[in-house]
């Protein structure tokens, strides 16, 4: 919730002169934990530079910790975040796809379903139709 309140404080800022000075008097977001941060923030879909500045780091420092801390790239580890927790919501509410895809972060079914389907090896779809779905860490 968070990055949504420091989301629309940011649009604000873009349309509001006024509003943008007296924002940018309090200074830079502050450093946050990047584990804790990224863990609560992960469904957002926002480019790696506002993770980075709403975490209070440049991009090039949030790469560099984020890649100590997690031992991946942000990219990457985005996606398998997102693919899991979308993959654990349809198994356990027996959802469909169309369902959650937006929730975590993926602007199309489409998109989803590719990257679903690289990971897991078949269709999201599948899993509502399948009585015997893949484990979810299989992963190619």
């Amino acid at each position: 919730m968070w990055m949504k309140v420091q989301e629309a404080i940011h649009i604000l800022t873009l349309t509001d002169k006024e509003l943008s000075s007296f924002v940018l008097r309090f200074g830079a977001y502050p450093q946050k934990d990047l584990r804790e941060y990224m863990e609560q923030n992960y469904m957002f879909n926002a480019p790696l530079c506002k993770f980075a500045e709403y975490s209070g780091r440049s991009l090039s420092t949030f790469r560099r910790e984020f890649l100590q801390v997690f031992g991946t790239t942000p990219a990457k580890w985005l996606m398998d975040k997102r693919l899991s927790a979308a993959y654990r919501k349809m198994r356990e509410e027996c959802l469909k796809p169309s369902a959650v895809y937006w929730e975590f972060g993926f602007e199309t079914q489409a998109h989803f379903s590719r990257c679903f389907k690289q990971k897991y090896g078949c269709s999201p779809g599948k899993l509502t139709e399948a009585r015997e779905m893949p484990q979810p860490d299989r992963g190619r």
